[in-house]
Parts: C-alpha cells; structure tokens; sequence
C-alpha cells in the first residue's frame, strides 16, 4: 500500500472511461467466481476476509482494504499495466494499450491465474480484466473491475 501511494504518479489512474463497463464486467467475474463450485472449482479466495474467531474489527476492515483497494490495484498494474503490454513489446512503457497482442492477453491472464489458489477461475477474471483494459486504455477501468469484483465476494463471504 505504501509503495501504490508513493508511486500513484507513475500510473495515473483516469476514472474518465468506461467505468460503468467496468461495473458490470466486475459484477459478471463475481458471478463467475460463485457459480465455478458446481463446476468442481471451489470459489475461495475468499479466505482473505473470512473473520476468524477472536478477529478485532479493526483486523477485519485492514483485511477488507487489502482485499477490495490494496491487491487488485497493484495486481492491475502488474498484469495488465505491465504484463500484458511487456509480453507484445520490449518498449512497454511506450506501447500503447490497443497494440497488445492476443498471445499477450492469454498468456498474461494465465499468469494472474497461476499465481492465485484456483487457477481456473483466476485466469477467467483475469481475462475479463484484460478485456476492461483493452476496451478501455485505463489501468483504472481493470481497477474498478476488479476491485468492485472483490468487493462483492467479501460482502458474500461476510453476510
């Protein structure tokens, strides 16, 4: 968290473009993360913010900001600000968002999937994330994606 705050004017997050898709793209890798258990998948990830026994509420809400602000922005910037667009060009950093290769898309998924307990699921949201940020141009749009995303697994897990 400290590192997002002392580095938020490298990534500028523009909450200008299609956030509204953004919403609904969260709302739909929501709904793929809770529908995947018939399927075989177990859709916890959710460990992250199931209280434990003796949990203060201060505990709680810390875990709730990691969970829902904390992780998917720096998980955005890794793998969709950085991954994706490193994956279709060396100069990255200069390549604009709608040159990213298909390759890139898939396999930076795959990696945001890899790196998370149920893979299958993971890859799948992380696709969807990819898509917000092509659709989009903005790290911001993925953000609200995935933050809104975790947002509503915590508020299922908690009720």
């Amino acid at each position: 968290a400290i590192a997002l705050v002392l580095f938020r004017k490298q990534y500028a997050l523009r909450f200008d473009r299609d956030i509204g898709l953004a919403l609904v793209a969260g709302l739909c890798a929501a709904a793929l993360w809770l529908a995947l258990p018939v399927m075989g998948e177990a859709a916890s990830a959710l460990e992250l913010v199931r209280p434990e026994e003796g949990w203060s509420t201060g505990a709680l809400a810390a875990r709730l900001v990691a969970y829902v602000l904390v992780l998917p922005l720096a998980e955005e910037i890794a793998f969709r600000g950085y991954l994706m667009r490193r994956l279709t060009h060396a100069r990255w950093h200069a390549a604009p968002h709608r040159s990213v290769t298909m390759q890139a898309w898939i396999l930076s998924s795959a990696a945001f999937g890899l790196l998370h307990d149920h893979w299958i699921a993971s890859t799948l949201v992380g696709g969807i994330y990819g898509l917000i940020y092509l659709r989009s141009g903005s790290i911001a749009a993925a953000f609200v994606a995935h933050a809104f995303t975790n947002a509503l697994l915590a508020l299922y897990v908690l009720v």
